[in-house]
Protein backbone atom coordinates (compact mmCIF):
# COMPACT_ATOMS: atom_id res chain seq x y z
CA UNK A 1 0.00 0.00 0.00
CA UNK A 2 1.28 3.67 -1.44
CA UNK A 3 0.68 6.76 1.14
CA UNK A 4 1.93 9.78 -0.06
CA UNK A 5 2.91 13.05 1.43
CA UNK A 6 1.65 16.22 -0.85
CA UNK A 7 3.32 20.05 -0.70
CA UNK A 8 1.46 22.94 -1.94
CA UNK A 9 2.70 26.32 -2.36
CA UNK A 10 3.23 29.19 -4.91
CA UNK A 11 5.08 27.16 -8.02
CA UNK A 12 6.44 30.40 -9.40
CA UNK A 13 8.58 31.33 -6.25
CA UNK A 14 12.15 31.28 -6.87
CA UNK A 15 13.57 31.31 -3.86
CA UNK A 16 12.60 28.93 -0.46
CA UNK A 17 11.81 31.65 2.23
CA UNK A 18 11.66 30.37 5.70
CA UNK A 19 7.96 30.63 6.73
CA UNK A 20 6.88 31.28 10.06
CA UNK A 21 7.19 28.13 12.99
CA UNK A 22 4.01 25.64 13.08
CA UNK A 23 5.04 23.66 16.16
CA UNK A 24 1.71 22.52 17.64
CA UNK A 25 -2.08 21.60 16.43
CA UNK A 26 -3.65 24.58 15.19
CA UNK A 27 -0.74 27.21 15.41
CA UNK A 28 -0.77 27.88 18.97
CA UNK A 29 -2.15 27.19 22.41
CA UNK A 30 -5.17 28.87 21.98
CA UNK A 31 -5.79 26.52 18.87
CA UNK A 32 -6.63 30.31 16.75
CA UNK A 33 -4.93 28.59 13.38
CA UNK A 34 -3.65 32.07 12.83
CA UNK A 35 -0.51 32.67 11.38
CA UNK A 36 -0.25 36.67 11.15
CA UNK A 37 3.28 36.91 10.27
CA UNK A 38 2.17 35.45 6.73
CA UNK A 39 3.46 37.71 3.97
CA UNK A 40 3.24 35.50 0.52
CA UNK A 41 -0.25 34.08 -0.27
CA UNK A 42 -3.07 36.62 -1.29
CA UNK A 43 -6.06 36.61 -3.12
CA UNK A 44 -3.91 37.60 -6.26
CA UNK A 45 -1.07 34.39 -6.21
CA UNK A 46 -3.65 31.46 -4.81
CA UNK A 47 -5.01 30.93 -8.32
CA UNK A 48 -4.86 27.69 -10.94
CA UNK A 49 -1.77 29.69 -12.64
CA UNK A 50 0.60 30.24 -9.54
CA UNK A 51 -0.59 28.02 -6.86
CA UNK A 52 -0.70 24.30 -6.58
CA UNK A 53 1.59 21.08 -6.18
CA UNK A 54 5.14 21.51 -5.21
CA UNK A 55 5.87 17.73 -5.28
CA UNK A 56 5.47 14.88 -3.27
CA UNK A 57 7.13 12.31 -0.72
CA UNK A 58 6.18 8.84 -0.05
CA UNK A 59 5.42 7.54 3.26
CA UNK A 60 4.96 4.35 5.50
CA UNK A 61 1.37 4.78 6.36
CA UNK A 62 -1.74 6.88 6.60
CA UNK A 63 -0.99 10.46 8.21
CA UNK A 64 -3.89 11.57 10.75
CA UNK A 65 -1.58 13.87 12.61
CA UNK A 66 -1.02 17.67 11.13
CA UNK A 67 2.14 17.94 9.62
CA UNK A 68 4.52 20.18 11.90
CA UNK A 69 6.96 22.73 10.57
CA UNK A 70 10.56 24.15 11.89
CA UNK A 71 12.16 26.87 9.39
CA UNK A 72 16.31 27.03 9.38
CA UNK A 73 17.28 23.34 11.47
CA UNK A 74 20.79 22.17 11.57
CA UNK A 75 20.04 18.56 10.35
CA UNK A 76 22.59 15.76 11.00
CA UNK A 77 24.58 14.86 7.87
CA UNK A 78 22.65 17.48 5.90
CA UNK A 79 22.90 20.82 6.73
CA UNK A 80 20.45 23.12 7.33
CA UNK A 81 17.19 23.07 6.10
CA UNK A 82 13.11 24.30 6.79
CA UNK A 83 11.95 20.79 7.87
CA UNK A 84 8.22 19.26 7.64
CA UNK A 85 7.61 16.72 10.62
CA UNK A 86 5.36 14.09 9.52
CA UNK A 87 3.51 11.33 12.01
CA UNK A 88 2.13 8.00 10.49
CA UNK A 89 -0.45 5.34 11.17
CA UNK A 90 2.81 3.05 10.89
CA UNK A 91 4.62 4.46 14.06
CA UNK A 92 7.14 6.37 11.82
CA UNK A 93 8.62 9.74 12.03
CA UNK A 94 10.08 11.71 9.29
CA UNK A 95 11.73 14.86 8.84
CA UNK A 96 11.18 16.08 5.23
CA UNK A 97 12.63 19.25 3.08
CA UNK A 98 9.84 21.73 3.17
CA UNK A 99 11.20 23.16 -0.28
CA UNK A 100 12.60 20.86 -2.51
CA UNK A 101 12.25 17.18 -3.37
CA UNK A 102 15.75 17.20 -5.38
CA UNK A 103 19.38 16.66 -4.64
CA UNK A 104 19.91 16.05 -1.15
CA UNK A 105 16.36 16.58 -0.21
CA UNK A 106 15.07 14.05 -2.89
CA UNK A 107 14.34 11.53 0.23
CA UNK A 108 13.62 11.95 4.10
CA UNK A 109 16.28 13.89 5.80
CA UNK A 110 15.37 11.09 8.36
CA UNK A 111 13.11 8.66 9.05
CA UNK A 112 13.20 6.89 12.84
CA UNK A 113 10.06 4.06 13.14
CA UNK A 114 8.73 4.16 17.08
CA UNK A 115 8.75 0.19 16.61
CA UNK A 116 12.54 -0.62 17.00
CA UNK A 117 14.48 -1.51 20.22
CA UNK A 118 16.28 2.29 20.00
CA UNK A 119 12.88 3.44 20.11
CA UNK A 120 12.07 1.34 23.54
CA UNK A 121 10.18 -1.04 20.93
CA UNK A 122 10.24 -4.86 22.00
CA UNK A 123 11.10 -7.53 19.15
CA UNK A 124 8.32 -7.92 16.57
CA UNK A 125 6.61 -4.65 17.68
CA UNK A 126 4.00 -3.91 14.88
CA UNK A 127 1.36 -1.04 14.89
CA UNK A 128 -1.98 -2.00 15.98
CA UNK A 129 -4.33 -3.80 13.68
CA UNK A 130 -7.31 -1.84 13.83
CA UNK A 131 -10.00 -4.71 12.92
CA UNK A 132 -8.19 -7.24 14.01
CA UNK A 133 -6.84 -6.09 17.22
CA UNK A 134 -9.19 -3.48 18.46
CA UNK A 135 -12.42 -4.98 16.25
CA UNK A 136 -13.18 -1.16 15.20
CA UNK A 137 -13.27 0.22 11.38
CA UNK A 138 -12.54 3.87 12.62
CA UNK A 139 -8.43 3.65 11.68
CA UNK A 140 -7.50 1.35 9.21
CA UNK A 141 -5.84 -0.70 8.64
CA UNK A 142 -3.11 0.29 11.26
CA UNK A 143 -3.52 2.64 14.48
CA UNK A 144 0.77 3.87 15.31
CA UNK A 145 0.87 7.19 15.87
CA UNK A 146 -2.87 9.37 15.56
CA UNK A 147 -2.38 12.22 17.79
CA UNK A 148 -1.02 15.59 16.31
CA UNK A 149 2.47 15.78 18.02
CA UNK A 150 4.00 18.84 19.34
CA UNK A 151 7.86 20.69 19.25
CA UNK A 152 9.56 22.11 21.86
CA UNK A 153 11.63 24.75 19.84
CA UNK A 154 13.98 25.52 22.94
CA UNK A 155 14.51 22.51 23.35
CA UNK A 156 14.71 20.84 19.83
CA UNK A 157 12.50 17.84 21.01
CA UNK A 158 9.35 16.71 19.44
CA UNK A 159 7.06 15.01 21.80
CA UNK A 160 4.78 12.14 19.97
CA UNK A 161 2.69 9.78 21.44
CA UNK A 162 2.81 5.81 20.12
CA UNK A 163 0.31 2.68 19.71
CA UNK A 164 1.78 -0.89 19.54
CA UNK A 165 1.41 -4.56 19.85
CA UNK A 166 4.20 -6.20 21.35
CA UNK A 167 3.90 -9.87 22.59
CA UNK A 168 0.83 -9.36 22.53
CA UNK A 169 0.63 -7.07 24.53
CA UNK A 170 -0.83 -3.59 23.50
CA UNK A 171 1.37 -0.55 24.32
CA UNK A 172 1.25 3.53 24.78
CA UNK A 173 4.40 5.22 24.66
CA UNK A 174 5.22 9.25 25.09
CA UNK A 175 8.66 9.70 23.30
CA UNK A 176 10.94 13.17 23.06
CA UNK A 177 12.72 13.21 20.19
CA UNK A 178 15.98 15.39 18.76
CA UNK A 179 14.39 17.49 16.28
CA UNK A 180 17.76 17.04 14.50
CA UNK A 181 17.82 13.41 14.24
CA UNK A 182 14.67 11.66 15.71
CA UNK A 183 17.07 10.03 17.94
CA UNK A 184 15.56 9.38 21.91
CA UNK A 185 16.04 12.01 24.54
CA UNK A 186 17.62 11.10 27.86
CA UNK A 187 14.79 9.13 29.58
CA UNK A 188 12.92 8.44 26.42
CA UNK A 189 10.54 7.03 26.12
CA UNK A 190 8.17 6.15 28.88
CA UNK A 191 5.37 3.72 29.23
CA UNK A 192 1.89 5.28 29.38
CA UNK A 193 0.01 4.16 32.75
CA UNK A 194 -2.58 5.79 34.85
CA UNK A 195 -4.86 4.85 37.64
CA UNK A 196 -7.28 6.70 39.50
CA UNK A 197 -9.85 6.17 42.56
CA UNK A 198 -13.44 4.93 41.27
CA UNK A 199 -16.59 4.97 43.08
CA UNK A 200 -17.58 2.57 45.04
CA UNK A 201 -15.24 0.14 43.44
CA UNK A 202 -11.55 -0.61 43.12
CA UNK A 203 -8.78 1.60 41.32
CA UNK A 204 -9.54 2.43 37.50
CA UNK A 205 -6.28 1.44 35.82
CA UNK A 206 -6.09 2.89 32.34
CA UNK A 207 -6.48 -0.10 29.53
CA UNK A 208 -3.98 0.40 26.99
CA UNK A 209 -6.43 -1.96 24.63
CA UNK A 210 -9.40 0.68 25.20
CA UNK A 211 -7.90 4.32 25.00
CA UNK A 212 -7.22 6.03 21.98
CA UNK A 213 -4.51 9.08 21.66
CA UNK A 214 -6.72 10.74 19.49
CA UNK A 215 -6.54 14.15 20.46
CA UNK A 216 -3.19 16.43 19.59
CA UNK A 217 -0.46 17.06 22.44
CA UNK A 218 -0.35 19.85 24.31
CA UNK A 219 2.72 21.34 25.85
CA UNK A 220 2.44 24.50 28.69
CA UNK A 221 4.46 25.62 31.27
CA UNK A 222 6.75 22.71 30.98
CA UNK A 223 4.43 20.21 30.90
CA UNK A 224 3.41 17.78 28.45
CA UNK A 225 -0.18 16.35 27.93
CA UNK A 226 -1.79 13.55 26.62
CA UNK A 227 -5.67 13.20 26.06
CA UNK A 228 -7.22 9.89 25.45
CA UNK A 229 -10.55 8.23 23.75
CA UNK A 230 -11.85 5.31 22.59
CA UNK A 231 -11.69 3.22 19.45
CA UNK A 232 -15.28 2.82 18.28
CA UNK A 233 -16.65 3.73 21.56
CA UNK A 234 -15.68 0.39 22.78
CA UNK A 235 -16.01 -0.30 26.41
CA UNK A 236 -14.79 -0.13 28.88
CA UNK A 237 -12.62 3.15 28.55
CA UNK A 238 -12.31 6.67 30.65
CA UNK A 239 -11.65 9.97 29.16
CA UNK A 240 -8.09 10.61 30.62
CA UNK A 241 -5.39 13.38 30.62
CA UNK A 242 -1.99 12.75 31.72
CA UNK A 243 1.12 14.96 32.11
CA UNK A 244 4.43 14.63 32.15
CA UNK A 245 7.33 16.92 32.64
CA UNK A 246 8.68 17.99 29.56
CA UNK A 247 12.70 17.62 30.57
CA UNK A 248 12.02 14.35 32.34
CA UNK A 249 9.03 12.43 31.18
CA UNK A 250 7.94 12.80 35.29
CA UNK A 251 4.68 11.71 35.67
CA UNK A 252 3.30 15.06 36.48
CA UNK A 253 -0.57 14.15 37.45
CA UNK A 254 -3.67 12.40 35.92
CA UNK A 255 -7.36 12.96 35.45
CA UNK A 256 -9.90 10.65 34.65
CA UNK A 257 -13.03 12.22 33.31
CA UNK A 258 -15.58 9.12 34.21
CA UNK A 259 -14.87 7.32 37.80
CA UNK A 260 -18.33 4.73 37.71
CA UNK A 261 -19.65 4.39 34.66
CA UNK A 262 -16.94 5.10 32.11
CA UNK A 263 -17.32 6.81 28.42
CA UNK A 264 -16.43 11.03 28.23
CA UNK A 265 -14.12 10.00 26.15
CA UNK A 266 -11.40 13.25 24.84
CA UNK A 267 -11.91 12.59 20.83
CA UNK A 268 -12.01 16.10 19.63
CA UNK A 269 -12.03 15.23 16.23
CA UNK A 270 -7.85 15.29 16.02
CA UNK A 271 -7.56 18.63 17.97
CA UNK A 272 -5.49 19.48 20.58
CA UNK A 273 -6.57 20.68 24.04
CA UNK A 274 -6.18 24.67 24.61
CA UNK A 275 -3.71 26.00 27.18
CA UNK A 276 -4.44 29.82 28.95
CA UNK A 277 -1.64 31.98 30.02
CA UNK A 278 -1.86 30.47 33.61
CA UNK A 279 -1.56 27.14 32.69
CA UNK A 280 -5.67 26.06 32.77
CA UNK A 281 -6.20 23.25 30.48
CA UNK A 282 -9.67 23.62 27.92
CA UNK A 283 -10.97 20.15 26.59
CA UNK A 284 -14.14 18.56 25.49
CA UNK A 285 -15.51 15.28 26.10
CA UNK A 286 -17.65 13.13 24.29
CA UNK A 287 -20.89 10.96 24.91
CA UNK A 288 -21.38 9.56 28.49
CA UNK A 289 -23.06 10.33 32.05
CA UNK A 290 -23.12 13.33 33.68
CA UNK A 291 -23.46 13.72 37.31
CA UNK A 292 -25.63 16.07 38.91
CA UNK A 293 -25.47 14.60 42.37
CA UNK A 294 -21.44 14.87 43.45
CA UNK A 295 -19.70 18.10 43.88
CA UNK A 296 -17.32 18.15 41.77
CA UNK A 297 -19.15 15.82 39.86
CA UNK A 298 -17.48 12.51 38.94
CA UNK A 299 -19.00 11.84 35.28
CA UNK A 300 -18.27 14.64 32.99
CA UNK A 301 -19.78 13.21 29.57
CA UNK A 302 -20.75 15.76 26.78
CA UNK A 303 -18.87 18.81 28.55
CA UNK A 304 -16.61 21.19 28.56
CA UNK A 305 -13.65 20.89 31.14
CA UNK A 306 -11.48 23.15 32.62
CA UNK A 307 -8.57 21.55 34.51
CA UNK A 308 -5.78 23.30 36.37
CA UNK A 309 -2.51 21.80 37.09
CA UNK A 310 -1.29 22.31 41.13
CA UNK A 311 2.31 20.64 41.65
CA UNK A 312 1.66 16.87 40.47
CA UNK A 313 -2.13 16.92 40.30
CA UNK A 314 -4.64 17.98 37.57
CA UNK A 315 -7.70 19.01 39.18
CA UNK A 316 -10.88 19.99 37.49
CA UNK A 317 -12.02 23.61 38.26
CA UNK A 318 -14.65 24.47 36.34
CA UNK A 319 -17.35 23.06 33.34
CA UNK A 320 -20.00 23.72 31.22
CA UNK A 321 -22.55 20.57 30.84
CA UNK A 322 -25.50 21.41 28.05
Amino acid sequence: MNFRLTLLGCVLATTANAQTSVLTYHNDNARTGQNIAETVLTPGNVNSNQFGRLFAQDVDGDVYAQPLYVPKLDIAGHGTHNVVFIATEADSLYAFDADSASGDSAGALWHVSLLDAAHGAAPGATPVDGRRDLHCGGIVPQVGVTATPVVDAARKTLYVESFSRENAAFIHRLHALDLTSGAERKGSPVLVTAHAQGEGQADIQFDPVHQLGRAGVLLSQDRVYLSYGSSCDKPRYQGWVLAYDATTLADRGSFVTAREHGKAAIWMSGAAPAADAQGNVFLSTGDGWFDTAATPPRELGDSILKITPHASQLTLTDYFAP
